[in-house]
C-alpha cells in the first residue's frame, strides 16, 4: 500500500510563520503595556510617599515647606531634607519608567532617564526622577518667607499648605530637582519637558503629580497647560 508523504507546501509554511510573527508582536505590545501600567502605578506610589513625607515635614514646621537650600548652606536638595520622613531603604526617588540615570551629575534627565543628584555622604548620588514645584521652597533661616532668591520669592510667594483654597502640585515626574512654568509652551529641550517637568514619561498617558492635600493623579497634557495651577495666582 502506497503511503502519502505529502508535507507542508511553501505557501503553508510562510502562512504559519506570518501568523506566529503577528501573535508574537501582539504579545510584545501587550507585555509592554502591562509593564508600563505597572511602572505608572509604582511611580504614583513613590510620589504618594514623597507627598506624605512633605506633609509630615510641614506638620513639624508650622505648615511651612522645605528650604530652598540646605540649612548648612549647601546646594539645593529637598531630597536631603525629606530623608527623615521616608523609609530610607525604599527607592522612592527613582521613577521606574526612568530607572536608568544620566551618565554623570549635572545632566538633566529625560522622559526615560532620571538625573543624578548628591544627597549626603551616606546616600551619595541618587538617580532621581522627580522634582518639587518651585512655589513650595522656603528659606531655611526664616521658614515661610519664600525661596532665598529675590526673583523666585517674587514669582513664587510662599504660602503655608494649610492656607490654600485649592491643592497645588508638590512633586511631579521631572527632569531636574525642581520645576516651574516660565511660559505656556514646553521648553526648547531635546527631550520633552515644560521647564524640567517630564511630560512624556508615561507613554502618551500623562504626568504623575502629588498635590498639597496628599492626593496623587495622572495629569494629562491638556490639563497640564490649561487647568493645573503651579501657584495660586497663576492664570492659565
Amino acid at each position: 500500500m502506497k503511503r502519502n508523504h505529502q508535507g507542508f507546501t511553501l505557501l503553508e509554511l510562510l502562512t504559519v510563520i506570518a501568523v506566529v510573527a503577528i501573535l508574537f508582536s501582539i504579545t510584545v505590545v501587550a507585555v509592554g503595556k502591562v509593564r508600563e501600567s505597572a511602572n505608572t502605578t509604582k511611580c504614583a506610589s513613590n510620589l504618594r510617599s514623597l507627598g506624605q513625607a512633605w506633609l509630615a515635614y510641614g506638620n513639624e514646621h508650622q505648615g511651612a515647606s522645605l528650604p530652598y537650600r540646605n540649612p548648612d548652606g549647601g546646594s539645593t536638595s529637598w531630597m536631603l531634607q525629606i530623608l527623615p520622613y521616608i523609609d530610607t531603604d525604599s527607592n522612592v526617588f527613582t521613577c521606574p519608567s526612568a530607572s536608568e540615570p544620566q551618565p554623570s551629575f549635572g545632566i538633566p534627565g529625560s522622559a526615560d532617564r532620571g538625573y543624578q543628584w548628591w544627597i549626603n555622604m551616606k546616600k551619595g548620588f541618587v538617580n532621581c526622577g522627580y522634582g518639587m514645584n518651585f512655589y513650595w521652597y522656603s528659606d531655611p533661616e526664616n521658614l515661610g518667607t519664600g525661596a532665598d532668591s529675590s526673583t523666585l520669592r517674587n514669582k513664587f510667594p510662599q504660602t503655608r499648605f494649610t492656607d490654600l483654597d485649592k491643592p497645588l502640585p508638590v512633586f511631579s515626574d521631572a527632569t531636574w530637582p525642581d520645576f516651574r512654568r516660565d511660559s505656556g509652551v514646553p521648553s526648547n529641550f531635546e527631550d520633552p519637558g515644560t521647564h524640567t517637568c517630564a511630560i512624556e514619561r508615561h507613554k502618551n498617558i500623562g504626568t504623575n503629580m502629588v498635590f498639597s492635600d496628599g492626593s496623587v493623579r495622572l495629569v494629562s497634557m491638556d490639563e497640564l497647560f490649561t487647568s493645573v495651577q503651579l501657584f495660586p495666582s497663576e492664570s492659565l
